[in-house]
């Protein structure tokens, strides 16, 4: 735990235009990958290979969320300082996502999803509640359990992101 705390501090102290540029590059980044159309768009996916897919939404909006709460914090304040900057990161990242799922609507090959609006608000919880907890010196063994619970909630709606649409295929926004 020492060693996140230490990196947190040393983000903190980073100047903001740091943030600010680090958080338009990713949200950027996300946008680049979210116009590529899938190299193969006839191919058929195995289950698993479709659930690593929907998976990555996870990371990519949980650092997402990371980087929207540096931006967003004042000098020298804990990136994480309270539960309504948590909150505020959680809704900037459930309005990026509903925007990037609109945007890959009109991208060939792809298309909106409302299952992976759920995978990136579960992935922008936990790296900001683990965020959190870890600044506010919380035992390794209660950020350990939000390390889990968010790994859990992020696989089960990665895999709610995968198999629902199967199910039922003429419901495309799922």
């Amino acid at each position: 735990m020492r060693i996140l705390s230490w990196i947190a501090d040393v983000v903190r102290r980073a100047p903001r235009l740091i943030a600010v540029i680090a958080f338009l590059a990713w949200t950027g980044l996300i946008f680049f990958l979210s116009s590529q159309p899938p190299l193969d768009p006839d191919a058929r996916s195995s289950v698993l290979r479709s659930w690593l897919m929907n998976l990555r939404h996870a990371p990519a909006f949980g650092m997402f969320a990371l980087l929207f709460l540096w931006a967003t914090a004042r000098s020298k304040q804990r990136i994480a300082a309270d539960g309504k900057r948590v909150a505020w990161a959680i809704f900037a990242v459930l309005l990026y996502g509903i925007f990037d799922e609109r945007h890959q609507f009109y991208t060939p090959g792809r298309d909106a999803s409302v299952s992976d609006i759920l995978t990136n608000l579960a992935g922008g919880w936990t790296c900001a509640a683990l965020m959190r907890a870890i600044e506010d010196g919380a035992p390794g063994a209660r950020v350990l359990r939000l390390f889990l619970i968010g790994v859990l909630w992020c696989a089960i709606t990665a895999g709610i992101a995968t198999l629902l649409p199967e199910q039922w295929p003429d419901l495309t926004w799922l």
